[in-house]
């Protein structure tokens, strides 16, 4: 486990703000030559979290009279239990050593807020999907979290234009890796799986594709992080 020294170089470095390029190349052709029906994930895969997350933390804490440096103190804690997947423990922490008032509930309120921040798709994708959609693939949205949160990324990134309704909302019990949601889908839609292509970035992307037996593509393997 890296250090708050290390945490703090890299979010110096904007490391966190890494990018992908999609590009719509032979290549690409070739990995999804076989499928006709391709899902994606949201977080990671189209487009980058940490920068969502990190705009929300700093408009949640402008409430509080810190000072910048205390301000930025506790954006580095956040960042850093957030890259390494302590989520459950920000909040105890925060009231423990950053301040004492942090509404858990308001903070909950704000993350899944709609609000104006701004956010963009990874480089290359909005060309990939019109490309996707005018050779004949039907294209799918799969996302995992709270439902608020996620339907508010949806529309900041303006994704309806793509996806229409083509958007799973796996939220509460039905999570990813839980294959109820994807698989009631690809049933009530009438895809034939073998036809099926997830692309995501995450083991329980890939444990999902694993329970209904259809393939999935680590986004990490087509397009790059590029940092």
């Amino acid at each position: 486990m890296k250090g708050l020294t290390e945490v703090m170089d890299l979010l110096k470095k904007n490391i966190w703000k890494y990018n992908r390029k999609f590009i719509y190349n032979s290549e690409f052709q070739k990995t999804i030559k076989r499928y006709k029906y391709i899902f994606f994930d949201l977080d990671h895969t189209l487009f980058n979290e940490y920068v969502f997350l990190y705009k929300k933390n700093l408009t949640y804490l402008s409430k509080y009279n810190l000072s910048n440096k205390r301000k930025n103190d506790v954006i580095i804690f956040m960042m850093k239990q957030i890259i390494y997947g302590k989520r459950k423990e920000l909040i105890q922490k925060i009231n423990k050593y950053f301040c004492e008032d942090f509404s858990i509930s308001l903070f909950l309120r704000n993350l899944r807020s709609k609000d104006d921040i701004k956010i963009n798709l990874f480089r290359g994708v909005k060309i990939v999907l019109n490309k996707l959609i005018k050779n004949d693939y039907k294209i799918f949205l799969c996302t995992s979290g709270n439902l608020r949160q996620q339907k508010n990324k949806v529309e900041l990134l303006k994704l309806n234009q793509f996806f229409l309704q083509n958007v799973i909302y796996a939220h509460g019990n039905f999570k990813k890796p839980n294959p109820l949601l994807l698989k009631n889908f690809i049933v009530k839609r009438s895809l034939e799986p073998s036809k099926v292509l997830f692309i995501g970035d995450s083991k329980e992307d890939k444990q999902l594709c694993k329970n209904i037996r259809i393939k999935f593509k680590n986004i990490n393997t087509i397009f790059p992080k590029i940092v």
